[in-house]
């Protein structure tokens, strides 16, 4: 569905929406993200179906007990006898083209997708498998010590809507996630994204090239303490450069726990300024956010 420009924005209005289409499927999966180009919504569905019994027995337990420690395998079977499928789907009548066939990947995040003539490119991070579980009693509390490295490989798949073919490029060794584009190319070709990379075990900020695979990292990190989170592109007005603009990161300070908000030039990747928050005020770090431009 899509909420239209025209909607209501007082608090309290009935949100409207428009339905664009349904998708009937013997295998639901769970779906994190989507893309959009100027025609198509991109959406991903992974071999990764709905598992009711272990749902079932996850929420028992927390209504019987409590306590919930479940994970994303408790709810879904990793099926890779089955391939990934790439829907492409008209966001205005909700028409879909033949869905693409990828061999089976697992993911999180689309970077940005966008059209060339008859082909859509599409830039996704793609794991072989579910990374073990997702434990969420550790996302809650932010304890991430032991599990804070990992990463995807950055995909790029151009689908042919006139012939049906599909091929990939892969960015090997490019161990990455939680990526973000500047807002003023969301849907058109990109050349950046931002997001973590795992650094031998440490989570760096980063910035990636996706024409020349160069990756530069924030350079003022601290690496022994410092755990930094999907970033938030903030782009500079009346600038058309790509790279022109400012990141915000949530930062975790691993001995003490706290938290900052760091600001980093996006187009030298070097720190700017940090904005502390009070002492012992937890901010999780396994979250997204956006940039709006506006007044408070």
């Amino acid at each position: 569905y899509s909420i239209e420009p025209t909607a209501p924005q007082e608090p309290g209005a009935e949100l409207a929406r428009r339905l664009i289409t349904r998708i009937e499927t013997e295998h639901p999966s769970p779906v994190h993200t989507i893309a959009l180009t100027e025609k198509y919504i991109v959406m991903i569905q992974i071999p990764y179906p709905l598992n009711w019994d272990g749902m079932l027995n996850a929420e028992k337990k927390w209504l019987l007990t409590g306590e919930y420690e479940g994970n994303l395998n408790d709810y879904n079977t990793w099926e890779p006898h089955r391939p990934t499928l790439i829907r492409l789907i008209d966001r205005v009548t909700g028409e879909q083209v033949t869905p693409f066939e990828a061999d089976p990947f697992f993911f999180f995040h689309v970077i940005n997708a966008f059209e060339e003539g008859d082909v859509v490119t599409l830039d996704v991070v793609c794991y072989d498998e579910p990374p073990v579980g997702f434990p969420l009693k550790q996302a809650r509390s932010g304890d991430v010590e032991d599990w804070r490295g990992g990463g995807g490989e950055v995909r790029r798949f151009h689908m042919n809507v006139a012939t049906g073919e599909i091929t990939c490029t892969g960015w090997p060794d490019n161990c990455f996630d939680e990526p973000k584009v500047n807002p003023k190319v969301d849907g058109i070709r990109h050349r950046y994204s931002f997001g973590v990379i795992d650094d031998n075990g440490m989570l760096r900020l980063t910035k990636q090239d996706h024409e020349t695979h160069e990756v530069v990292k924030w350079s003022d990190q601290d690496v022994s303490r410092e755990l930094p989170w999907q970033p938030v592109f903030v782009p500079e007005p009346y600038n058309e450069r790509e790279d022109a603009g400012v990141l915000l990161s949530f930062v975790r300070d691993q001995p003490t726990g706290n938290t900052f908000c760091v600001v980093v030039n996006t187009e030298t990747m070097k720190e700017c300024a940090r904005i502390h928050f009070p002492e012992g005020h937890h901010i999780p770090l396994h979250g997204h956010g956006t940039w709006m431009q506006g007044d408070l």
